[in-house]
């Protein structure tokens, strides 16, 4: 049974849906901020639910080839960029597998997972996302965004 506080050496083998990358340790499924896909790291439990944990990377013991620093200072402090420490390529990885999960798992559908997603131009550091408006009665509310719709008066 996992503890909180406890520390193990251990292989990131995937990502959440969220890019967090997942380990086991005592056979439980723990979240790991930060982390990628093949990486070698000592990762101390900071939080343990019933069904799964949260770690937190003490060491990268082995670095993946993948594992980049971004231009952007302020990409560990807004949380906006949960992919800032990985490369384009295992970014594409991630995302191609994201949606092939979305569409076995929870879609129903049999699919084989194959091809490449093609890069949507040149790689300049930053976010790739684009923002969505709806707009309702109450005024445009940024799809994803967090910001609620303006108030009528």
């Amino acid at each position: 049974m996992l503890k909180v506080g406890q520390t193990e050496k251990v292989e990131i083998t995937g990502y959440s849906s969220e890019g967090m990358g997942v380990c086991r340790m005592d056979g439980c499924a723990v979240f790991v901020p930060n982390a990628i896909r093949g990486e070698l790291c000592v990762v101390r439990v900071t939080h343990v639910s019933r069904n799964s944990a949260h770690g937190k990377i003490e060491e990268i013991v082995q670095r993946s080839p993948h594992r980049i620093s971004r231009a952007c200072p302020q990409a560990k402090l807004c949380g906006g960029c949960q992919l800032h420490h990985m490369d384009y390529e295992e970014e594409l990885r991630f995302k191609a597998q994201k949606v092939y999960d979305a569409l076995t798992r929870l879609g129903g559908q049999s699919l084989p997972l194959g091809g490449k997603v093609p890069p949507q131009g040149a790689d300049e550091g930053t976010s790739d996302d684009r923002a969505l408006s709806i707009t309702g009665a109450a005024g445009t509310c940024p799809a994803g965004g967090g910001a609620s719709p303006p108030r009528a008066a």
